[in-house]
């Protein structure tokens, strides 16, 4: 490496490692500024007078790093598929069907299986884990979470279906789920689709979301279905038409 590295910390915003270099030997720059900031996930740096400004502009990466901002911009522009479980991937209005006992062509694939240490019952599809995965995939957008288990649908849920942890947009429990939605969405800023039961464009008011955003309307009778998935990904295509 060939520099001193004086402090190492991974910022909380962009997630890359930000390193604070000794540089009063010039070993890392030649200038006669001896305190320099660096991303060592993307090679930008800054250079300083004084080691107090150098750790004050540690935090800001965006500022200095255009590697940080190139993928800051990547991310905001990316959109985001908000998947619900219960009623969407655990199917629980079954009008009587016990799949896989029931029979029925159409519930093939489906499980029973206990989560959460056992405490927990739930009926789910494992296949559905791939299709969403290939939604993403296709669409170019992100995965994540939006549903009252929050973090644990990454514990009992994730599992199920072949899927990763995901990041999870916070559900207050005691609150309509429709207020989550408004302030997820004002916080994260990107276009987003939702997989819910729950008929959220009726709702949300006017201008209460300020970003393109479709909700793809799941039946619990039958919980996720490949139409679903189709009007998700058509949606995600509008998109990049510039469609909204």
């Amino acid at each position: 490496m060939g520099y001193a590295v004086a402090e190492e910390r991974r910022n909380r915003q962009t997630g890359t490692v930000i390193q604070l270099i000794d540089n009063r030997d010039g070993s890392f720059d030649t200038c006669d500024l001896k305190w320099v900031t660096l991303c060592d996930d993307h090679g930008g740096y800054a250079t300083h007078e004084t080691r107090a400004i150098a750790r004050e502009w540690m935090a800001e990466p965006l500022v200095w790093c255009s590697g940080c901002q190139d993928a800051e911009a990547a991310k905001v522009a990316r959109p985001v598929i908000l998947v619900d479980v219960d009623d969407v991937l655990n199917w629980r209005a079954r009008r009587g069907h016990n799949p896989p006992y029931c029979g029925c062509a159409a519930h093939r694939g489906w499980v029973r299986r206990n989560v959460i240490s056992g405490d927990y019952r739930v009926t789910v599809n494992p296949a559905n884990g791939a299709k969403l995965l290939r939604l993403a995939g296709d669409t170019g957008a992100e995965l994540m979470w939006f549903t009252y288990w929050n973090g644990d649908a990454n514990t009992g849920i994730a599992p199920l279906h072949g899927l990763p942890e995901l990041p999870v947009a916070p559900v207050d429990v005691n609150a309509m789920k429709v207020d989550s939605l408004v302030a997820w969405a004002a916080e994260c800023g990107r276009p987003f689709v939702v997989i819910d039961d729950e008929p959220f464009a009726e709702y949300v008011t006017p201008g209460e979301i300020t970003q393109p955003w479709h909700g793809v309307g799941v039946d619990p009778y039958t919980a996720l279905t490949d139409g679903n998935i189709a009007e998700a990904a058509a949606w995600l295509a509008s998109l990049k038409e510039g469609v909204k």
